[in-house]
């Protein structure tokens, strides 16, 4: 039995993880402190837990997270609109904002994969309340750290925004919304991930398509119930009613920084190479001769 590093608090990461510190051969502490040394050459970077791990029969006697805590706003910009999409059923609007913050454990949808109770909730009448109660018992499992709720757009096209807080121990983010009126259509992502490389991503935009959760065989946006028995996979609609159609908005995840440093380009909150390479690449723009150069929009 090890103390042990990993990416993530999860029992297939600390199979994957870094033993750290002396083998524990039944020493016993209490009110003490202890203090683990790094392999040589070993930085934190990438390691976001820490675990008491039998390397023998693959258990967790006790493990924590740590790392850094940020909060992104996420704008959901709903496109769809009689001008981009025909045919456009009446009332269009996309029900409230519902997901999770979360680690590789913490699976709530994914394409070709069955819809949960939760999500057929939310796909078919925009309730959050399924889908919330599926969010909190990953939360007390460890898989999620937190929960994304937000408004919806009452009328499409439209905009709404929300704001939550991530931990690199659960970097990703699932978040969906119901297409309404629909019988079981919604828009969302899955399992993005907003912390790479050891930084979290400044600015990620994902364009929205129609997902069909596969739980009601209604063809038109105002079919009446149908259920799918037994139900389908969840699949992304290529054909009637959005055939050849662009995508019906886009979420944008945009990482808050309440005090950037100066040199921070890319709105990451940290100065790096990556800042380094955006202005190599506007060295010596002159915005009063070209101001049509993209470096001065």
């Amino acid at each position: 039995m090890y103390f042990y590093l990993a990416a993530e608090n999860t029992t297939a990461s600390f199979g994957e993880g870094l033993a750290v510190g002396p083998l524990l051969t039944g020493t016993v502490f209490s009110d003490d402190s202890l203090t683990l040394d790094l392999p040589a050459g070993v930085t934190l970077d990438g390691y976001h837990a820490i675990s008491v791990w039998c390397v023998d029969f693959l258990v967790n006697f006790g493990s924590g997270t740590f790392g850094s805590v940020v909060e992104y706003e996420v704008t959901f910009e709903g496109t769809w609109s009689a001008a981009t999409h025909q045919p456009f059923p009446p009332g269009p609007h996309f029900s409230g904002l519902i997901g999770a913050t979360h680690n590789a454990d913490g699976v709530f949808w994914e394409l070709g994969g069955l819809a949960s109770s939760g999500i057929e909730s939310m796909a078919e009448t925009g309730s959050k309340s399924p889908l919330t109660g599926e969010v909190d018992v990953e939360i007390t499992a460890g898989a999620a750290y937190n929960r994304i709720s937000g408004g919806g757009i009452g009328v499409s096209p439209g905009r709404v925004s929300a704001r939550f807080t991530m931990n690199s121990s659960h970097p990703r983010v699932s978040l969906v919304s119901m297409i309404a009126p629909s019988p079981d259509w919604f828009v969302g992502v899955a399992d993005l991930d907003l912390f790479r490389q050891g930084a979290w991503l400044g600015e990620v935009v994902v364009e929205l398509w129609p997902y069909d959760a596969g739980t009601d065989s209604g063809p038109n946006f105002t079919s009446a119930n149908a259920d799918t028995n037994p139900p389908e996979l969840i699949r992304q609609i290529t054909g009637f009613p959005f055939e050849e159609a662009p995508p019906l908005g886009t979420f944008t995840f945009r990482l808050l920084c309440p005090s950037p440093p100066a040199g921070d380009l890319n709105g990451d909150c940290r100065v790096d190479f990556r800042d380094l390479a955006i202005l190599m690449s506007n060295w010596l723009v002159d915005c009063n001769q070209h101001p049509d150069d993209p470096a001065c929009l």
